[in-house]
Order: C-alpha cells, then sequence, then structure tokens
C-alpha cells in the first residue's frame, strides 16, 4: 500500500448520499477524495487549492477499467448535482471537491 500518508474522514450519512447506489458515482468521487491534494499545491506555475487534483480522464478511465465515454458521463453525474466542480485543459482536467 502506497504511504501518502493523512486519512480521508467519511461520515456514516455518506450511506445516504443520492449517488451512493451508482456504484460507477461511488466509486469515482471515492477515488477522487483519495487523490485530491491535502493542501495548496503547484503545478506548472499555477496555485491548485486543497481538494483538487489535475488529472488525465483518459488514464484514470484506464485505470479504473473503464472507457473515456463511461469516465465522461460518471464525472458529468458528480457536476451536475456540485459534488465536483472541473476544469478543462486540452491534455488535463482540474477536479476540485465542492
Amino acid at each position: 500500500m502506497n504511504s501518502a500518508g493523512g486519512y480521508v474522514k467519511l461520515y456514516r450519512s455518506f450511506l445516504e448520499w443520492e449517488w451512493y447506489d451508482d456504484e460507477a458515482c461511488t466509486r469515482l468521487f471515492f477515488h477522487i477524495l483519495m487523490i485530491a491534494n491535502w493542501k495548496e499545491t503547484k503545478w506548472h506555475g499555477r496555485l491548485l487549492p486543497a481538494g483538487s487534483k489535475i488529472i488525465s480522464q483518459m488514464e484514470l478511465a484506464a485505470k479504473m477499467g473503464w472507457s473515456r465515454q463511461k469516465m465522461g458521463r460518471t464525472l458529468d453525474k458528480l457536476r451536475s448535482t456540485g459534488e465536483v466542480i472541473t476544469e478543462a485543459g486540452s491534455k488535463w482536467t482540474l477536479v476540485t471537491v465542492a
């Protein structure tokens, strides 16, 4: 196991979350929580706030065993209900837990 340090605090009310019954949404949201920066970080001269991460949707989809389309649809669901905020670049996506 990677010893990146730290922890993520989850409340039991997570079981009542509107997307909890959607396996893809739950898995992606949990993954984003686990990889999000826990403090402000610089990336290519840009300041990224805590709770955010630069991702490649194609690489993350491959890592999860998904198609690029499934990644996009699942990210759209999380974005539509305000769970995450995204900003797309040409080869990256900034994902921020809202």
